[in-house]
């Protein structure tokens, strides 16, 4: 799915996401194209990094994922570097906890040219338990992109609100549905 910055179009770079479900497994990928030359921090890595706390201050790759029947949530934060963190949210902005009953994952970035650079990542969230079997789950793939000026873009699935908002409910349009365990 394409993301869309916030506030007009960016001819310079495209950004495309994708994300699926199968049995605990959520898998996501980020490819980005364009002059990479000017985003700050667009490093390659076959490994997670630490867990850090606000990282949506610099170029990170985010989803935000909660069950359709619910105001909880989570939201993850990864540095194209591996640094990365996972919060649990109660409601909207509400209550966010660092989530300690995920505490890894799978992470590859790459530069894969001049001009195209990804992001894969898979996790495990069998320890989140709201997320059981046959749950509904509506999802929102974001990024944060911090150039070389000093100015920051924000891209999303959706942007509905006066100002860039990853967090909000009407952003979470893009709906998984876990497959059960066999």
């Amino acid at each position: 799915m394409q993301l869309f910055p916030f506030q007009g179009t960016d001819d310079r770079f495209s950004l495309s996401a994708s994300a699926l479900i199968k049995k605990s497994v959520l898998f996501v990928t980020f490819e980005l194209r364009g002059a990479l030359s000017e985003i700050s921090n667009l490093q390659a890595t076959e490994k997670a990094g630490l867990r850090k706390n606000e990282l949506w201050k610099h170029t990170c790759f985010e989803w935000f994922l909660k069950p359709a029947d619910s105001t909880t949530y989570w939201e993850c934060n990864i540095a194209p570097g591996g640094d990365w963190n996972l919060y649990s949210l109660s409601d909207y902005r509400k209550n966010l906890l660092e989530e300690k009953n995920l505490s890894s994952f799978s992470l590859k970035t790459q530069r894969l040219s001049d001009e195209k650079w990804s992001l894969h990542a898979s996790f495990d969230l069998s320890p989140i338990s709201p997320l059981q079997d046959n749950t509904k789950l509506l999802l929102n793939l974001s990024a944060v992109l911090e150039l070389t000026n000093g100015q920051m873009t924000y891209w999303s699935l959706s942007h509905t609100q006066s100002k860039a908002d990853f967090h909000h409910p009407n952003h979470f349009v893009m709906e998984l549905t876990k497959e059960p365990h066999l």
